[in-house]
């Protein structure tokens, strides 16, 4: 396996795809929205790989954080990959604090895992190789047939 990545001229914008010799086994997009902190607006992965795009995130980021995204989008699946981050003892997280969207806790987000932040303690060391634009619209593509990417999301 291995994790490409594309970062924008402007390095706000940052794509990853996890690929094994056969296929793509996951896929994430963040947008940087402060000077240390990331949204993941977009993330897709086969079973038993989300966590791991996540994690990759973290690493490449280092030591900055990620956020699940800001807006009404959240999706309830993530519910289990941030609320294990809040546990891990090899991940920091940070209540969010002013300058950010917040949401109140409803039944749709059980708990407060959407407005915390979540960096590695340290580095995991992930060979990342850099790639060019076109692995955005691969890692887009290749889901496309499973999960319900809008067009914005891919530029």
């Amino acid at each position: 396996m291995k994790y490409y990545f594309y970062l924008t001229k402007n390095n706000r914008k940052l794509y990853i795809l996890l690929i094994d010799d056969k296929s793509t086994l996951g896929y994430i997009y963040l947008n940087k929205i402060s000077d240390d902190t990331w949204e993941v607006p977009s993330v897709a992965a086969e079973k038993g790989y989300g966590y791991k795009m996540h994690d990759a995130a973290m690493d490449l980021i280092y030591p900055e954080y990620i956020t699940p995204s800001r807006n009404t989008q959240i999706k309830e699946a993530l519910f289990k990959t941030y609320n294990n981050y809040i546990k891990r003892q090899d991940v920091d997280n940070k209540i969010l604090k002013e300058g950010y969207p917040i949401f109140v806790k409803t039944d749709k987000f059980n708990g407060n895992w959407f407005n915390r932040k979540y960096g590695l303690k340290k580095p995991i060391g992930i060979d990342f190789e850099s790639s060019d634009i076109r692995i955005k619209y691969k890692g887009i593509k290749y889901f496309n047939s499973k999960y319900d990417f809008r067009k914005e999301d891919a530029i």
